[in-house]
């Protein structure tokens, strides 16, 4: 509590004792299983649909980089993504100098199943060729 004074009590106490009874460790090997088979799931759909990109294993977060050799416009892109249901962040708001960049997508694996992102990465091949 003396080093944050912005969390309310009751929740720094909630998580104290979380902390004292849980197996932290247990809950960390477990969690990194479950995002690893997301992950996992997602770079798969991307072989599967869009061989064409480059994207590798995540070091750590919850997306994946998903590269093209094609320049392109990332915002007609993500419109025709959305109009069929899916979506993504632009790969130039994440580069310093987004103008030199080609085609670029940030893939969130953490809040959907593999079945689920088998299917958007389909949704999302169709938007790349429309």
């Amino acid at each position: 509590h003396a080093n944050d004074l912005q969390a309310g009590s009751l929740a720094q106490a909630v998580l104290e004792e979380l902390l004292a009874h849980d197996d932290f460790d247990a809950r960390l090997a477990r969690a990194r299983t479950f995002y690893a088979t997301r992950a996992e799931a997602l770079l798969g759909a991307l072989h599967k649909w869009m061989p064409f990109l480059r994207a590798r294993e995540p070091e750590g977060g919850f997306s994946v980089l998903a590269e093209s050799d094609r320049k392109g416009d990332e915002g007609a892109l993500l419109e025709a993504a959305i109009g069929l249901g899916v979506s993504f962040d632009p790969g130039r708001i994440f580069r310093t100098d987004p103008a030199s960049a080609p085609l670029a997508m940030r893939l969130c694996f953490s809040a959907y199943g593999p079945r689920a992102l088998d299917e958007a990465i389909r949704r999302l091949a169709r938007a790349w060729g429309s």
